[in-house]
């Protein structure tokens, strides 16, 4: 759901077996960390991340899967 509290689960659709990344930012584009960096199979896969010790606001998801990349957002309210 968006927005979250406190923790928000990513379904992403994989096309192809291969490495996926996926990194967390706030609004000011400081990286908050990581929460997949490797392989992954193709089909649905489900990611979540934890933002218990974030403020609430807008936060971006970017998500590398070969040379595709896309930005997803959310809000942490609190």
């Amino acid at each position: 759901p968006n927005p979250f509290n406190p923790v928000i689960t990513l379904d992403i659709d994989i096309h192809r077996s291969g490495e996926l990344r996926i990194e967390v930012y706030d609004v000011s584009g400081n990286s908050l960390g990581v929460i997949n960096n490797g392989y992954v199979n193709a089909g649905n896969q489900s990611f979540q991340w934890i933002g218990k010790n974030s403020s609430s606001g807008m936060y971006f998801f970017k998500i590398t899967d070969g040379g595709i990349v896309q930005i997803r957002k959310a809000v942490l309210l609190k």
